[in-house]
């Protein structure tokens, strides 16, 4: 289920993960909107809200 969704996506969510394992939730919030600004301007976002609207599968690419 997690590999299906947008790459970019996931690859930030596991990259916020790894940052707070050892330095607090504190690290993690401060990365949050940092790492969160370029997926909001990625080709995946608009093709995630596409795809909802039209409650279809993503057809995600990493973009």
């Amino acid at each position: 289920m997690i590999a299906a969704q947008a790459p970019l996506g996931v690859y930030a969510t596991l990259a916020s993960a790894r940052a707070a394992l050892p330095a607090a939730e504190a690290a993690a919030a401060a990365r949050l909107m940092p790492d969160l600004q370029p997926l909001l301007a990625s080709d995946d976002m608009q093709e995630g809200l596409r795809a909802f609207v039209g409650r279809r599968p993503g057809a995600f690419t990493g973009k």
